[in-house]
């Protein structure tokens, strides 16, 4: 991201043969622990839409050349991809591409969401194995991205656009479009100052209703609780993000 902006502010040739020497505000350290919070984060979310089945279902060996299974890896140095050979109870034996067996408990701590999952013999997933203990994974429908910022010098410590880089070089925290949600009310409490009301300024928290036109339905907002506050301060309508 750095070097995309340089480029635009520098030049190609300026960037690359100037011997420049660039300082950021990322914290290394934090950077490596939100790009693995996102993937445990996205992962953990998943899991409770539940499993959707093994990638594919083969049976020849994926060790064997004749069976290259084109598949793309989120993180190649970290996911291994499997081929079940065996079932039993609680526990599934498989081998790797380099025919490598394992074993796999299907009711360990990481593995009980699929607990009541029907396997296959040839069914293919990926693992990762995780202290001796082979987790199986999916990759999940779900994206998304993160951002650290120290909100006293505005500086960005941290920054990751997605679940793999390799899977999609698309960067969420930078270029996806999103709704801008509450984060719009402090200009409408902005204007409010301007036009004369202070943070003591007392408003009705009631029901509020809106006819559109015709027709189109009642436009009815409602708070987060869907409770109604009453006489509210400012202060408090904006501490608490109220939407009425």
């Amino acid at each position: 991201e750095v070097r995309k902006r340089l480029d635009r502010m520098l030049g190609n040739k300026t960037l690359y043969e100037e011997g420049l020497i660039i300082k950021t505000s990322i914290n290394t350290n934090l950077q490596e622990i939100m790009d693995s919070v996102l993937v445990e984060g996205l992962i953990l979310q998943d899991k409770k839409n539940g499993w959707r089945g093994a990638i594919k279902n083969s049976q020849k060996s994926i060790a064997s050349k004749d069976n290259q299974i084109n598949i793309k890896n989120p993180f190649p140095n970290k996911w291994l991809l499997n081929q079940i050979v065996k079932i039993s109870e609680k526990k599934i034996i498989s081998i790797d591409q380099k025919n490598n067996r394992n074993t796999i408990f299907t009711d360990s701590k990481n593995n009980s969401w699929l607990s009541n999952e029907k396997f296959k013999i040839g069914d293919i997933f990926f693992v990762e194995f995780i202290d001796n203990e082979g987790i199986i994974r999916q990759i999940p429908k779900v994206n998304g991205a993160i951002i650290a910022i120290d909100p006293h010098t505005g500086k960005v410590l941290a920054l990751s656009g997605g679940f793999s880089f390799r899977l999609s070089q698309f960067n969420r925290a930078t270029q996806a479009k999103r709704q801008p949600g509450s984060a719009f009310k402090p200009f409408v409490y902005i204007s409010a100052l301007k036009e004369g009301y202070n943070p003591s300024t007392l408003v009705l928290d009631a029901p509020y209703v809106v006819d559109q036109g015709p027709g189109l339905p009642k436009w009815k907002p409602s708070n987060y609780t869907d409770k109604f506050y009453g006489l509210s301060t400012m202060r408090t309508g904006i501490e608490k993000s109220r939407n009425l």
